[in-house]
C-alpha cells in the first residue's frame, strides 16, 4: 500500500477540521437532547462527522454500515474524552485554603 501514512494523515486532518468546526455547533444545536439522553447524543454526533468525512473523501474512507461507523462513533468519543482527561483542556478545579493575609473570595 502506497501512500498509506499521507493517506491517514490527510483524512486525520480533515477529520480534526470537522471536529473543530462542525462538532461545536452541532453541540450547541443538540444541548437540550445532550442533558435528557446522558451524554449518548454526542456518540450520534460522532457517527455524523465520521459519515460526513467518509462523504468529503469519497474512495479514503468507506463507512460499510450502520453497526461498524456506531462503533466507530463511540471509539472517538472515548479517545476524546481519555485524551482530554490526560492532556487537560481545562484546568482542574481545586479546593484550595485561602493564602495567609488575604481575604477569602
Amino acid at each position: 500500500m502506497t501512500g498509506g501514512t499521507g493517506i491517514s494523515s490527510s483524512s486525520g486532518g480533515v477529520f480534526g477540521l470537522l471536529v473543530a468546526l462542525d462538532k461545536p455547533v452541532l453541540q450547541f444545536l443538540a444541548f437540550r437532547f445532550l442533558v435528557v439522553s446522558y451524554g449518548l447524543v454526542l456518540v450520534l454526533i460522532n457517527v455524523g462527522l465520521l459519515w460526513l468525512l467518509s462523504v468529503l473523501l469519497g474512495n479514503l474512507v468507506h463507512a460499510s454500515g450502520l453497526l461498524p461507523i456506531l462503533a466507530g462513533g463511540l471509539i472517538v468519543g472515548v479517545v476524546g474524552v481519555l485524551l482530554d482527561t490526560i492532556v487537560g483542556a481545562t484546568p482542574p478545579v481545586l479546593d484550595r485554603p485561602p493564602e495567609p493575609g488575604r481575604a477569602h473570595e
